[in-house]
């Protein structure tokens, strides 16, 4: 927001810019043209880029005024090097706008979503007796793996479940610590072996999931209780949920009579997924069911 407000305040000179949280930077999409701004960039050049992939984007392109354009915009880069380092950062990269592209065009790399990999891990799970959970297993299994892990507490335990937990395990000499008391000197002590686990709730929110950039020193995670993300069901919570839910199972009935069935719900319950005020239509796929 200060970007936006105030970019005749903000010098031209970076020799690094940092954007943290690039999903949330892209929201307001003007931000792009005040960044490339402020690392130097003229803004009849970038207004001219703009128009480049607008031309690209066309059907019927006019290729005098493409290579014109192209030109003149290679021409400003041949005599105006780049000194600024730009580094953008995000957890999901999910860009919506297509004026991201401009990146490559001017600064030669695209911000495209991330790449997911095949990792050498083993995935397993145990059943305990009667389906209970004891902590008596959880510190077998922590003893049997050692240093280096990430105790991972299902969310709906809550934090007096992950307070248990911690007091249980350094009752058992296995040193613990909850994701929400950590600070630097605790990091260093689990990188240096004196904190066995790191705790906290089984969630893609979790910082303990998003923000521990440590391969050198976690070895394992163990989930207490399966993770899971509720999603209510009742058309009297969200229809947003009730999409979801179906989305998700859709293709498990794939070869089923009932595909068909779905994709039309799906379809229907689409159309009113952001209507503010409950509607007929609404209504009547309540009282049908």
């Amino acid at each position: 927001m200060f970007l936006y407000k105030n970019e005749e305040l903000i010098p031209r000179d970076f020799d690094f810019i940092f954007v943290d949280d690039i999903d949330s930077f892209l929201k307001t999409a003007k931000n792009i043209d005040k960044l490339l701004y402020i690392m130097g960039f003229e803004k009849d050049i970038i207004d001219k880029t703009f128009e480049l992939l607008k031309l690209k984007s066309f059907f019927r392109k006019n290729e005098a005024k493409l290579k014109a354009i192209f030109q003149e915009i290679n021409d400003y880069l041949s005599t105006h090097k780049q000194k600024t380092v730009l580094v953008l950062a995000s957890a999901t990269s999910k860009p919506k706008s297509k004026r991201v592209l401009v990146f490559k065009e001017l600064l030669g790399f695209e911000l495209s979503t991330p790449t997911y990999y095949l990792r050498n891990i083993t995935d397993t799970f145990d059943e305990p007796p009667g389906y209970k959970l004891d902590y008596k297993t959880l510190i077998k299994y922590i003893n049997t793996f050692g240093k280096g892990g990430l105790v991972f507490v299902s969310a709906e335990k809550g934090k007096d479940t992950i307070k248990e937990i911690i007091e249980t395990l350094n009752k058992n000499h296995i040193k613990a610590i909850s994701y929400e008391d950590i600070k630097e000197d605790d990091i260093k002590a689990y990188e240096n072996g004196d904190i066995d686990v790191l705790v906290g709730i089984a969630s893609y929110r979790n910082p303990l999931a998003r923000g521990i950039d440590l391969p050198h020193v976690i070895r394992y995670a163990v989930f207490y209780g399966v993770p899971k993300i509720e999603i209510p069901l009742s058309l009297d919570a969200k229809i947003n949920h009730l999409v979801m839910a179906l989305l998700s199972i859709k293709n498990i009935f794939i070869n089923t009579e009932h595909y068909q069935t779905i994709s039309e719900l799906i379809e229907q319950l689409n159309r009113y997924r952001y209507v503010k005020e409950e509607n007929d239509v609404v209504k009547n796929l309540k009282q049908k069911g």
